[in-house]
């Protein structure tokens, strides 16, 4: 098994289209297909952190670099997404692998014009939170202000936010320590509308230490200055 972490921008022409085969695999029936610079209404990695076997990728893990801010202080975070293991390689612990990879990648990549991470920063849905936690991930309760593509409502509640569409939900999440398959919020529901703030409060929201312990985490709500991952 070999993992690479890679800026988006330094992708060849076969890794995207490895990447691409990843991701149609699990998501193009219902959703359509994958676009790297758009991936399903969520905002675009500036780093992939790989998993592969003999020329295939077998599981993805992308995060992109923005300071967000929560209560009164800007913080620099690794907003954490495209969380994926295909089907016949789950259940061998290969996701918890890649997010220690990721989890790697967010301490030492400089991205140029980007902020150095401070912390990992992600939203699941609610059955693969052990998974998470089991990786070094520490769920937080906070108040999540973002921009979602074409939606026109705003929502509150667990699993309810606009913009976080649950896409294909009861994939595989395994216990803690297994891996998720799809482990992420799945691909939002764009929508035909203009871009909205949505408000979320009490779907799950978790950090990871990079630059910084998750101790530190500031107090107050959260404007993530864009699109969710």
């Amino acid at each position: 098994m070999m993992f690479r972490a890679v800026l988006h921008s330094d992708l060849s022409r076969r890794e995207l289209e490895c990447l691409r085969d990843l991701f149609d695999g699990e998501y193009f029936r219902e959703h359509g297909p994958w676009d790297p610079d758009a991936p399903y209404g969520y905002a675009p990695a500036d780093v992939h952190v790989g998993a592969s076997s003999d020329g295939r990728l077998l599981g993805h893990v992308g995060f992109q670099l923005r300071s967000i801010t929560v209560g009164v202080c800007d913080v620099a975070v690794a907003g954490t997404g495209g969380v994926l293991v295909r089907k016949e390689s789950r259940g061998i612990g290969l996701g918890a692998a890649l997010m220690r990879h990721a989890q790697a990648a967010m301490r030492s990549f400089d991205v140029p014009g980007k902020p150095r991470a401070e912390f990992g920063y992600l939203g699941c849905r609610p059955e693969v939170v052990p998974f998470y936690q089991a990786t070094g991930w520490r769920r937080i309760d906070v108040v999540e202000r973002h921009l979602s593509m074409g939606e026109k409502r705003v929502s509150t509640g667990e699993g309810n936010a606009v913009g976080k569409g649950l896409g294909s939900a009861g994939k595989d999440p395994g216990s803690a320590g297994k891996d998720p398959g799809d482990a992420g919020k799945g691909p939002a529901d764009a929508g035909n509308g203009p871009a909205s703030i949505v408000v979320s409060e009490g779907a799950p929201v978790l950090i990871c230490a990079a630059s910084r312990d998750v101790g530190e985490w500031p107090a107050g709500p959260v404007d993530l200055r864009g699109k969710p991952w």
